[in-house]
């Protein structure tokens, strides 16, 4: 950002730079210096304490029109999919940020797709990210990048989750494929977060009912849930708190990924994926996903229920939605127009509205 009295002479050095060095410059692409700026379908808007960003009106609606094309007949061109692609690529790298690289991924795995027959049929990942895409311009918020940050609430989320494979503790994301947990085993399971927020620790443990781990019967989509709901249900409980940069630890490989990665091949995953980074978008979340070993996991004894170290360093247990979380999960497992519609709304009237 230039100082008002120097930015023209500033905008006419950097013209003069570039003809001396013999590199062209479209004059139409030319933008003189003004509070406000247009580039590749983005508003860049200075006000007094930083910069706000947003989509245009006219990107948002290319955009839209090309997935809702899409989506109604069960069809997108490698050709098509580049073209949407690029339309989304400075979007997510401006305002929507892992929130739209988590749709954009099968999108451009399609536009470099060669081997598809002429329908181009849509599949399960790609249509997911598509009607994310939807959801996303629905609820994306304007982005404020302050010209000072300042110094704010710094949070760190630890979850994790098991179950029992017989009498053997099993980590959520280690289902072996030669495993075949029987349905009353599956339910001896465990979840327990610990988030620091400020100076104040808090954690809670539960466990996940039957009824919703039947919604994610199949084995890859049980490998995942149990540790994303953990996550799940810990930024729920605290999201009207939560600052919008955080760090999450995962402390397995396959969690992690899929979370950051925002879809997948299984049905049920694709919504649970979509209703978390929706529910990212209505917070305006940043969240900074990282791997953690077991062993330094501090959630790993809550979620067996043991609370010795809690209660000897003076955390506070709260009181998680769960019930209600397991409730809105199943739904977006069956429901993709749920989870990346309304279920955001029904997560964020779920969480706690009192600070503990």
């Amino acid at each position: 950002i230039e100082d008002i009295l120097t930015a023209a002479s500033a905008f006419q050095s950097f013209q003069e730079l570039f003809g001396l060095l013999g590199l062209r410059v479209k004059p139409s692409k030319a933008q003189p210096p003004n509070d406000r700026h247009v580039v590749q379908g983005v508003l860049f808007r200075v006000v007094h304490d930083g910069v706000v960003l947003s989509p245009t009106e006219e990107r948002v609606e290319t955009i839209r029109a090309t997935v809702t094309t899409a989506l109604e007949t069960n069809s997108l061109a490698p050709s098509a999919a580049e073209k949407l692609a690029g339309r989304l690529a400075f979007l997510t790298q401006a305002v929507f940020g892992k929130l739209g690289r988590a749709a954009i991924i099968p999108i451009y795995a399609r536009a470099h797709d060669h081997s598809l027959d002429a329908a181009c049929v849509l599949n399960t990942g790609l249509a997911a990210a598509l009607r994310s895409v939807v959801g996303i311009l629905d609820l994306v918020r304007p982005k404020f990048v302050p010209a000072s940050p300042s110094p704010t609430v710094f949070a760190v989320i630890y979850a994790d989750a098991f179950y029992l494979e017989g009498e053997r503790p099993v980590k959520a994301g280690c289902v072996q494929p030669s495993m075949r947990a029987s349905r009353h085993s599956r339910a001896s399971n465990g979840w327990g977060f610990v988030v620091r927020l400020g100076d104040r620790v808090f954690y809670d443990h539960g466990v996940v009912d039957e009824a919703t781990l039947g919604a994610f019967a199949s084995r890859k989509a049980f490998i995942y849930m149990l540790e994303v709901l953990a996550q799940i249900i810990a930024q729920v409980a605290l999201a009207r708190f939560l600052p919008s940069a955080f760090v999450a630890f995962v402390d397995n490989e396959a969690g992690k990924f899929a979370l950051n990665k925002g879809y997948g091949r299984d049905p049920a995953v694709n919504g649970l994926l979509a209703m978390y980074w929706c529910l990212a978008a209505d917070f305006v979340w940043d969240p900074h996903l990282e791997r953690v070993s077991s062993k330094s996991n501090v959630s790993d004894a809550i979620s067996r229920e043991d609370f010795s170290r809690a209660l000897a360093e003076g955390w506070t247990r709260l009181n998680a939605p769960a019930r209600r979380i397991y409730e809105i999960a199943r739904e977006a497992s069956t429901n993709l127009d749920f989870a990346i519609g309304t279920a955001a709304s029904e997560l964020r009237a779920a969480s706690l509205s009192k600070f503990p």
